[in-house]
């Protein structure tokens, strides 16, 4: 894990904080649906990868009352009172660097509400439709849930499929396989030199 990747982690349990507390407030009104779509888009098209516009939200050397006039600027009256009133929260306690992870943790808040599944898949060669549709059947019958995949391309796998859910992982690839027969023959050839020892070794060995 990479140091970006370790900052990103490390921010979730206070995401999950702020994130819960908007979820809820949105919940109250039937919104968390709008609230997910709406947070995405400001994730997507506001911010996206513009480098200036992360440091906005990252950096410790700008004010607060000089974010704030930005927030006013951007987001007051083209975006949900909640959605402005969430950004502008944040910023009052010096917690817009969490923009992101926060966004992670209203997934995973939509996700819980919705039932979905999401499974990690990954395999050799990009899957086909087809065979999309029996992973996703697969997890739904062993989770009970929504699936939705996240599909990744390994060559290094060989063959078959590696699925992981949660802290489930379903592991049915060919260099898997591969190195189980390896550990089976290693074992056995083992045993025969250990049998072989042990019948040289004994008075009727000789």
């Amino acid at each position: 894990m990479n140091a970006p990747e370790t900052h990103f982690s490390e921010q979730l349990p206070v995401a999950r904080v702020y994130a819960e507390a908007v979820w809820n407030l949105a919940a109250k009104d039937g919104q968390t649906s709008e609230l997910l779509d709406e947070y995405n888009q400001v994730l997507d098209e506001v911010i996206g990868s513009d480098a200036d516009v992360e440091m906005f939200f990252q950096s410790a050397t700008i004010s607060r009352a000089d974010r704030q006039a930005v927030l006013d600027k951007a987001f007051q009256g083209k975006v949900s009172e909640l959605l402005y009133h969430f950004l502008s929260t944040l910023n009052h306690h010096g917690r817009l660097d969490l923009v992101r992870s926060i966004g992670v943790a209203l997934r995973e808040l939509s996700d819980t509400h919705h039932a979905v599944v999401v499974a990690e898949v990954r395999s050799a060669v990009p899957l086909s439709e087809s065979q999309k549709a029996e992973v996703e059947n697969l997890v739904r019958q062993r989770f009970e849930g929504k699936p939705r995949l996240k599909l990744v391309v390994d060559p290094s796998l060989l063959g078959g499929l590696w699925i992981r859910v949660e802290d489930t992982v379903l592991d049915r690839t060919l260099k898997t396989n591969l190195r189980k027969l390896r550990d089976v023959i290693q074992a056995r050839n083992s045993h025969e030199i250990q049998s072989g020892r042990s019948y040289f070794d004994s008075p009727s060995g000789n």
